[in-house]
């Protein structure tokens, strides 16, 4: 197995930085300063726009779209990933899809996945099997299980849910919503029907 080698944007020019990279082809298959492709990638205070490889670790660094089967980040972002295993702490993703995602005092945009926690985060969307989350807010949560410990939220639409939770409207108050909802359409289309054959 090739040794994990870090890429670092500091003090390097870059013709000598890309030579340098292209020498170790034991540990990329290609890269440019646009992408790389490698069996492990560590960044420390990087930029990259995409990434393909087996395990990502990210320190103060960015990226634009990650495939990988683990990713862990701290203290950096991205734009997307897709992954088995993702964990971020003191980070952020604006789309992420994955079996287990873990984050800690960060923020995801959309989350989809099998199982997902959350500690002192913020989630725009959460899809998914199972969702633990403590000291955290999303904007919807659809799941099959909530496991909550102080958590706030807009929307939550889940079929088991254990633990306090916050929310404007829950799977009960929404179907209600619904039921609502579709008798004043139905009423109104009614009416609209009675005045036009009135008409003719």
């Amino acid at each position: 197995m090739s040794e994990e080698m870090p890429i670092e944007n500091q003090g390097k020019e870059p013709e000598k930085d890309a030579q340098d990279q292209v020498n170790n082809q034991d540990q990329y298959e290609s890269i440019t300063e646009e992408e790389i492709t490698a069996e492990a990638v560590n960044l420390s205070q990087s930029s990259v726009g995409v990434i393909n490889a087996e395990l990502v670790r990210m320190s103060s660094s960015g990226a634009q779209d990650i495939t990988a089967t683990d990713v862990e980040i701290r203290q950096g972002g991205a734009v997307a990933i897709t992954a088995q295993e993702i964990t971020i702490s003191q980070g952020g993703v604006v789309a992420a899809q994955a079996e287990n995602i873990t984050l800690s005092d960060g923020g995801i945009g959309i989350a989809q996945g099998s199982e997902l926690g959350l500690s002192g985060s913020q989630s725009g969307l959460i899809l998914a099997e199972s969702v633990e989350m403590k000291d955290s807010r999303a904007g919807m949560i659809i799941a099959k299980q909530v496991g909550a410990q102080s958590i706030q939220t807009k929307l939550l639409l889940a079929g088991q849910v254990d633990g306090p939770v916050e929310t404007l409207l829950d799977t009960q108050q929404a179907a209600i919503i619904g039921l609502v909802s579709g008798a004043v359409i139905g009423l109104v289309m009614f009416a609209l029907k009675m005045l036009t054959g009135q008409r003719s």
